[in-house]
This record gives C-alpha cells, structure tokens and sequence, in this order.
C-alpha cells in the first residue's frame, strides 16, 4: 500500500463495498429479518437483513450481515443502502462511508474497534483510490507516443518535477518532467468539489516533486491560448466581489510571486505532441509535508488539501469584506478575511428561518465544510490569471 494512503498507519483493512449499480434480489418478506441477497457490479453479496422494511424490501433503517460476518449499517431507501453507512468487521474495526443512489463516494475512513481513527481512504468513480493505486505501472514513454490507442484508459504512476501549471475555468494542466527529461501534461478538476469523480490531490506548486496516479487519455498537442496560470492567498482587502465575479481589473497583493515563466512558456509546452493523463489521485514527495487524516484544520491546510478535508468541519473567525445576496435561495456569498491568517475564504451560507444575516463589515465566527477552490478571475501587473481560495459552505455564522 502506497504510504501517502495513511500517512499515520500502514496497516490497514481492505474490507471494500463498492455500492455501483446495484440490483436487488428479496428472497424473502413479511418480516424484519430475512435471507437477502444483492450484486455489486460483477460480484454477489449473501447475507441476512434485519430492520425496517417496505413491501418486503429494506426501507429506512437496518443492518445488512455478510456471510462472512461483515456488517453494514445505516438507513436503506427502496431496497438500497443510502447516505452515511457504518460497515464492521468481524474484530470490531469499522469504516464511515456514504452512499448516494447506490454509488459511495467522497472520503471513506477506518478506525479501530474502539473508535480511533486509523486511516483513510477515496472514491473516485465508485472504485477506492488504494485500489486504483495498486494497479497502476510505470509508462513506457516511448510507447505511449508511438501507440497510444494500444494504452488508452490504462492507469499509471508518473513522477517527476512541476515544472508549469495553467489553467481552464474548470481544470489544471500541469507539464511533469521525469528524472529522464520526459514531458507529460497530466489534469484534473480543481474548482468546487465533484464527489463522485473528484482528483484527490492537493494544490500544487511549480517546482515541486510529486507523484500522480492517473488514466492514460493519449497523446496529443495543445491548445493554450485560453490557459492562464493561478495564485492562491491574498492579504488585500480593497477588492469586491462583484469586481471578482465580473472579471474586472483590480489590485492585488499575492503572498507568493507569480512565476515570471509560468505566464506563457506555452511555446515550450505544448509545441510537442505529449502523453495526456487524467489524474485521480497524487501526493507531494517532500517528507516534511505529508497530508495527515487527524491533523488540526488551519487556512494553511485547507488551502493546500481543499479536497482531501472535504469531509472535515472548519471554524474561525473573520471580516465580511464582500456580499451577495441571492433572494430566491435565501443565501448569501461572502469573501470573508480570516482573522488569524488575514487570508481569504469564499464561502456560502443560507439565511432562511430567521439566521443571522451578515453585512459588509461584520466581524463574525463561522464553521463549515471544506468544498474544494473557488476559482476567481484576476488582473495584477496587466496579466489575468486565476485566485484559488478554499471554498466553505457555511453551516453556522454569528455575529461576534
């Protein structure tokens, strides 16, 4: 198993539901515990159903027992296991996993018999990450340029340097340099989390070693005329968001620089025909900053793993720099400064049944759950690029 999987253990349970298209066979009825059976995908699952049921067929909550004394817990809805799902195993480890029209998604994490966390794991397109992670090889590049067709949506592990990252309003594409000089253009969704086909990676810098887990797409040429580069955390406050979502000109000030080459070396980039990959799952080689299950949320951390946390509550306090009220949902979009890192967060946040409505200026506390980036037009020094700041949805704000 690839450390980065649980950075704090190693030993791990591979007791694995993948809930996908499933079709449900009732064996028996009439009573709240009976013979049952049901196939996932190409495999058969045989076990005993005891809870509530609807027409002879599990509805509402109950517990599905494997032969194999495995138990799965949690609310079924027209025979289906649906939502947040608690799956045991014989010695009384358990994992946390949710479910949503048969298909599981997001994070899935395992802990010990008696409730501590031990490691964690992903869904990407209903299959765990570990999975995925385990059969991927190295490329043969030379082969991938000379038959692509031959290795079309076969997974691989590519390692080397970022040496450039662009972007689209949806996506990043990142050019990796392998220890050999080897180009390849790897991407992946980075704006407001997809649960079900989300790439578990963090935020990325130029210049960093990594390794990324992807499906091989072909190779091809680019097109980068509509790619602009992107910085994250900011520490001015002048701007509106109404300046942001119009795409207006306004100043300002990144924490870090922006890379000088990373505006256009598209020449160097992408003049080449290069192997493509679509990344579901990467990690930083540095050993001094490994994503870590239980560690304790900072705007540093949310910042540089929006989706690995999505799961994760976070709270702090800071200023209503900008608002916008949309009357039929009920909710409000703030850019909020945070107090302790003077960083900013985009967040939503739903007002109705007479909550707390925030203005401009407002200095208030907050708590929500981490949805990815927000990804945001700018303009600094004539040259448009995109702001990442981590996205929160609000499900708690007060007035301090």
């Amino acid at each position: 198993m690839n450390k980065h999987f649980f950075p704090k253990y190693k030993g791990i349970l591979s007791c694995t539901l993948l809930l996908s298209c499933i079709s449900l066979l009732p064996v028996s009825a009439d009573t709240s515990s009976f013979p049952y059976e049901f196939s996932l995908g190409t495999r058969q699952y045989k076990g005993t159903y005891s809870g509530d049921t609807n027409a002879d067929i599990p509805e509402g909550s109950g517990s599905f027992t494997l032969d194999d004394a495995t138990v799965i817990s949690g609310k079924f809805s027209a025979g289906l296991p649906e939502g947040t799902l608690r799956e045991t195993a014989s010695d009384g480890s358990y994992s946390i996993y949710k479910i949503s029209d048969g298909k599981p998604y997001g994070k899935r994490n395992y802990y010990s018999k008696d409730g501590d966390l031990l490691s964690c794991d992903w869904y990407y397109n209903q299959q765990l990450v570990s999975e995925l992670v385990a059969s991927a090889s190295n490329p043969d590049y030379r082969e991938l340029l000379a038959d692509p067709n031959s290795y079309t949506q076969q997974i691989f592990k590519i390692s080397g340097t970022v040496d450039t990252i662009l972007n689209d309003p949806l996506n990043s594409y990142l050019l990796i340099t392998d220890s050999s000089g080897n180009e390849f253009i790897c991407t992946y969704k980075n704006t407001i989390l997809d649960p079900f086909s989300q790439a578990w990676v963090p935020n990325f810098n130029e210049g960093e070693a990594v390794t990324l887990y992807s499906f091989f797409s072909g190779s091809e040429n680019f097109d980068t005329d509509e790619l602009l580069p992107s910085v994250s955390g900011f520490s001015d406050n002048q701007l509106t968001l109404k300046q942001l979502l119009d795409g207006k000109e306004f100043k300002v000030t990144p924490t870090s620089d922006i890379p000088s080459d990373s505006i256009l070396t598209s020449e160097k980039l992408f003049q080449n025909t290069l192997p493509h990959f679509t990344v579901f799952y990467g990690t930083l080689d540095s050993s001094e900053e490994v994503f870590d299950n239980s560690a304790d949320l900072t705007y540093d951390i949310i910042s540089r793993y929006p989706y690995s946390y999505s799961t994760d509550s976070y709270s702090a306090t800071g200023t209503v720099c900008s608002l916008s009220v949309n009357y039929e949902t009920e909710s409000v979009t703030m850019l909020v400064q945070e107090t302790l890192s003077k960083k900013y967060l985009y967040t939503t946040y739903s007002y109705d049944n007479n909550a707390f409505f925030p203005i401009i200026g407002d200095q208030i506390s907050f708590k929500g759950f981490v949805k990815g980036n927000k990804k945001l037009d700018y303009f600094i020094n004539d040259q448009n690029g995109y702001l990442l700041l981590p996205y929160l949805r609000l499900y708690t704000c007060a007035k301090q």
